[in-house]
């Protein structure tokens, strides 16, 4: 990938909020999108349901405790 070791993105309302959609899942499809359209210029293969699926559902789940613990976690360990 040219040198790109990983991708950050926020999934949450910072970087979506300026455009007024109706619900957090709107804003994370946007996101989705967003990111499934940037990684396609380094894979034309990869889908927004792979994206969904293969990450952003595990990751989530992953996280579910998040807004009871307060734990950062290392997800660059979790993308690589």
């Amino acid at each position: 990938m040219n040198g790109i070791e990983v991708v950050f993105f926020d999934m949450g309302n910072t970087l979506t909020h300026f455009h007024r959609v109706k619900s957090d899942d709107d804003k994370n499809e946007q996101g989705l999108t967003y990111l499934t359209e940037y990684l396609n210029k380094f894979n034309h293969s990869i889908t927004i349901d792979e994206v969904k699926n293969g990450f952003f559902k595990i990751w989530m789940y992953g996280i579910e405790d998040r807004s009871r613990t307060f734990k950062e976690y290392p997800i660059d360990v979790f993308l690589k």
